[in-house]
Order: structure tokens, then sequence, then C-alpha cells
């Protein structure tokens, strides 16, 4: 039905529940609120929202904690209600029902809600990690969907009992969990073809998630691809590869291609030729840009599209190349990067064609920046060093585009000695590292972490080695960054306010001017796109961050400018955020740019 329609109608029952009630008539039973929203805002207060009922004179909010009984908390007029009475990092569930002269309607209830963790006196300069919760398996690899759940799994089982054995009847299927971090809610989504441990994954442009690759035991690669589709809640089986992959990276590129590189074949051995998912579904091999003439590291090569529309070579190897990926592909002569193999080190483009290559091989705190804005040899330049050196750690770019990481240790598999629990933030504007929170648990080898939209990172993971095994990680911390607190005034921290984003487009165009609506746009500073998180062992090959131009500001909007062309932001899905004068975002809107 026309949403007009719908609320003239409204308008119109309204109208006469009020002439009845002026009439002295009975009212008639009011309707069941649609929905309700509750969304907690610190770690005290829980908004609560729901659209007006029909009949309704008044309304009235219960509240339950963790055991279930609700119990009487307001009562009002107004379709919004804070809860500024709950306590720090605890369950509640909310219920609402309409109230008049007639009677009550039926219940709308909230689902879970969380409230945050109480801030640390330092949560303004080092963020905060919340508190470790249970997570139905070790979370090796984690996607953000568009749809705002997040995809993770390890592989047939939930600690991998048979992951090193050779027997194909270990792998066949995966355990995939989706979660919902605004109602908490798990769910399966298992994949009934492909143990999906070591592959490589991406979301598309058009928001499906793409996987390459897999687990056939040892460091054998399956030749399966698999689609997700968020929108059926399906996977399907993809196109076959040339060779079997494990650890592959996978590429999205500005023609909505994927570029699949690396990885081991069934056999164990380096798969030398890259490929391409062409946009029609099937595999094009880039039969001239082999890998296996060179010094390339094929597990998770570290590659990034550039402003001109070449993928570069990062690493983890020392040779910095440039590849072509139309037709046949080909690789440019390759150049020197700073004589350091840092292998399950990490990389981010924290700005187009700009990129930090951070620590690795067993461990390293140094650096190095790299500039390739423009073809030809890279800019290299001796990056500020990190306070820990770091294996098997995470990087994670942040709503503001600065780069946080989080875990690590020496460089050993399976082992929780040598943990770096403090995490660390590298701000590129002043090109150094502050200290971030401590973590309370060990994120080594099998860790990940995500940007989500509330602007927190979802930090998970590590070990995965069977039965026995004592670093098996099922659980979970949140990371709440510096810039979600503020100095209370007497020494210690609070939550922000934070900036409300009322209204944003759900597709947007290259080089397209468009209108975001906030009531805070006046104090607006800054407008974000950070691109939806895929990451597994230490390398998001997925996420970027661009910040839009301003052109243009109202009482209650902002005029903001996409970017330019596809080379500096390949069409996909991407988190918009706004921040404030004070550095604080809002929560994130998913958005499409094609």
């Amino acid at each position: 039905m026309n949403p007009i329609t719908m609320n003239l109608g409204r308008t119109v029952l309204m109208g006469l529940a009020a002439v009845l009630a002026a009439c002295g008539g009975p009212d008639p039973t009011p309707a069941k609120p649609a929905a309700l929203e509750a969304v907690a805002l610190s770690d005290h207060q829980v908004r609560l929202s729901w659209p007006a009922a029909a009949y309704a004179r008044t309304y009235e909010i219960e509240r339950s904690t963790a055991k279930g009984v609700y119990e009487l908390l307001a009562q009002g007029t107004d379709t919004t209600y804070v809860d500024g009475t709950a306590s720090p990092d605890q369950r509640y569930s909310y219920r609402v029902r309409a109230l008049n002269r007639g009677g009550a309607s039926g219940w709308a209830e909230s689902g879970e809600v969380i409230t945050l963790p109480k801030p640390t006196p330092r949560a303004h300069l080092e963020g905060l990690f919340g508190p470790k919760r249970d997570w139905p398996l070790v979370a090796t690899h984690g996607v953000l969907l568009p749809d705002g759940t997040l995809m993770s799994w390890y592989s047939q089982d939930t600690i991998g009992n048979h992951r090193d054995n050779t027997d194909p009847i270990y792998h066949t299927n995966t355990r995939v969990d989706l979660w919902n971090p605004r109602t908490l809610e798990h769910r399966a989504a298992d994949n009934n073809t492909t143990d999906l441990l070591c592959v490589g994954h991406v979301v598309l442009s058009d928001g499906r998630l793409f996987a390459a690759g897999g687990n056939l035991g040892a460091t054998n690669g399956s030749d399966h691809t698999n689609y997700y589709d968020p929108a059926r809640g399906a996977w399907t089986p993809g196109p076959v590869m040339a060779g079997g992959r494990w650890y592959p990276t996978l590429t999205l590129l500005p023609n909505k291609e994927v570029l699949i590189i690396g990885g081991s074949d069934a056999q164990g051995k380096d798969n030398p030729v890259p490929e391409v998912l062409q946009s029609d579904g099937t595999l094009r091999l880039l039969s001239n840009a082999r890998t296996d003439t060179w010094d390339l590291n094929h597990w998770y090569p570290w590659m990034f599209v550039t402003p001109m529309g070449k993928v570069f070579h990062a690493g983890s190897t020392n040779r910095l190349r440039f590849l072509e990926p139309s037709g046949q592909g080909a690789w440019d002569e390759g150049y020197p990067r700073d004589g350091k193999n840092r292998w399950y080190g990490s990389a981010v483009m924290y700005q187009p064609g700009k990129i930090l290559v951070i620590g690795g091989g067993g461990p390293d705190a140094t650096t190095t920046l790299l500039d390739v804005s423009v073809y030809g040899e890279p800019t290299v330049t001796p990056g500020p060093p990190m306070a820990y050196g770091r294996t098997h750690f995470d990087a994670t770019l942040l709503a503001d585009g600065r780069v946080f990481v989080n875990g690590g240790n020496d460089g050993e598999k399976f082992s929780d000695e040598a943990t770096v629990y403090d995490s660390e933030i590298w701000d590129p504007k002043a090109n150094a590292w502050t200290l971030g929170a401590t973590a309370q648990v060990p994120r080594n080898y099998h860790s990940t972490a995500l940007l989500l939209p509330d602007g927190t990172v979802w930090t998970a993971g590590g070990g995965g080695c069977g039965e026995g095994c004592t670093v098996n990680h099922l659980n979970y911390e949140i990371y709440y960054p510096p810039y979600l607190f503020e100095p209370d005034g007497s020494g210690s921290s609070r939550y922000a306010r934070r900036p409300s984003l009322t209204g944003a487009p759900r597709t947007l165009a290259y080089d397209q001017r468009f209108t975001l609506q906030s009531p805070d746009a006046p104090s607006i500073a800054s407008v974000s796109l950070v691109a939806l998180g895929a990451a597994t062992h230490g390398f998001n090959m997925n996420q970027r961050f661009l910040e839009l131009p301003i052109t243009d500001r109202g009482a209650g909007t902002l005029q903001v400018t996409t970017p330019a062309n596809p080379n500096l932001a390949p069409p996909g899905f991407y988190l918009l955020f706004i921040l404030d004068k004070r550095g604080v975002p809002s929560v994130g809107e998913i958005v499409q740019l094609e």
C-alpha cells in the first residue's frame, strides 16, 4: 500500500477515535504497536521507539532482566522513551502496549539488548574492550554482509577436530554462523558442499558473498567456489576453478569482477596462475601473469586496487608489483619494499593509493608506508614502529580512518605464549601510534576482527586445533574506540553524545552530489565511507576508507559528493558515517555504490 494512503488512513482512524471519545462513547480496542526497537545509548541508557498505534491514548512500557520477569517501567503518550535506570553491561528485554478506555492491545517486544560497559577513566584515550562473551565456533573467517549481519565460520566442526585429515569425508560441509549485532541473535547458515576453512572471500557488487577455495586437509586446497545470497539466505555452488586454492586472496575490481590469486592446490603446492571471476559468472585464467617466477608468498598475498585501476601486490614478501588484471593479465617489473618478509603481518589501504604495511615476520614492530597513487615506482617510507612486535594479529579501519591493531604474538601457531594483549591505534594524520585498551583474551593465529555498523570492532576467534587444545577461543569481545567517549570533567570518561544520521540514500552513483539528513548537520566535520569487511588470517580483503567532501549544508542537511570513479572505490557496499567536530561518529548506514 502507498505510504501516503497508509498515513491518511491512520489519521482518519485516530480522528474517529477522538470523536468517539468526545461523544462519550467507548474506545475501540487499541491496535498493537507494529514494532519496538531498543538501542543501548550508554552504560545506563536504552532508547526505545515504536510507531504510533491506532486508537492509542497512552502506552505502557515494561522491562525484564535476564531472569525473564517483566516489571512496569513507564506510561506516557509519546512513542519514544529513554530508560535511564539501566545498569552497565546488562541484558534487558522491553515490551510496549497501547491503552485506552476500551482496553489494552497486545505487547510488542524488543528482543534482547545489552547496555554498554562502564567506561574506564582512560576510555576517551584508549577505548574499551567489553566483556568476553560466548561465540558458537572459533571465528577464523568473518564477513559483514549488506543486511548488517555478521557471518563467521571455521570448518566442518566448531574447533577443527579434522582440520588436517586428508580423508574427503571431513571436507564436505562447514558450520556457519549468522549473528545480528542489534538483536544479538545467532542462526545457522551452514554450507553443505565445501569445507570453507582457509578460503578467500569478498562481498560482491550485488551484495552476495563470494568464496573461493577451501580445505582438503593439511595445506591442500579445494577448487570449489561458493556464493551466499543474504536476500535468499542460501548458499549455491559457483564455477569450478582450474586448480585448488588454500589461503587465496580475493580482490573486488573496479569493473565488478573478482581477482583470485595465490593459495595452494589439491596437492599442497603453490597455485601459480591467477583467475578472474567475470561478470557473467565464468572464470578467466590470467595465464600471462604467473606467480611462480618470482617471490610471491602464495598464502593470502596482500592485494589492493589502485587509483589507476591496476592491482598492487604489497606483500607479505619484499617484492612490490603492479598487476594488469584484464585479458590474460600482466605483471610489471617490480620494486623492493623494505627488505623484510613480513609473513602473517598485515597491510591496510587507509586512503586511495596509500598503504600501511604492519609487523609480521615473527614478530616485528616496524611499519612501512607505501604510496601507489600514480603508476610507476612506489614511494616507500619507513613508518613509525608499534610499541609491540606482532605476528598473527588483526588490523581494522575505524570509522574515522584510523587503523586499530589488536592481538598477535611471536609468530608461533596455536600458541598463546607471548600474546600481546594491548591494542594500538595508528593515526594517518599524525603518522603516530598510540596505545589502546587491553584485551582479556588472546587473539592470535585464526583470530579475526571487523568494524560493525555502530562504529565498534568485533574481535573473535583464535586457535581451532581440535579437542584437547588449550587455545580454542569460542568467544568474542567488542572494542569501543576512543571516539565513542569524552572526558567527564572529573578525570574520568563518559559516553559521548553521537550525531544522528536520519536519512541517507540506499544507492549512490559515482561523482554524484547527494543529500544526507541530520539534525546535527551544522556540527558535522566529515563524512566517511568504509567498505564492508571480509577478514581472515590477519588480512581484510574488502576494507578500504574514503573521506567524502561536504560541499554544502543546511540546518538539517548535508550536501556530499561520492568518489569520482570506481578505481577509488570499487562498486559494492559501504558503511557511511558522519562525524562531528569532536570526531564522534554516527551509527553507520549501509549504502550501495554502483
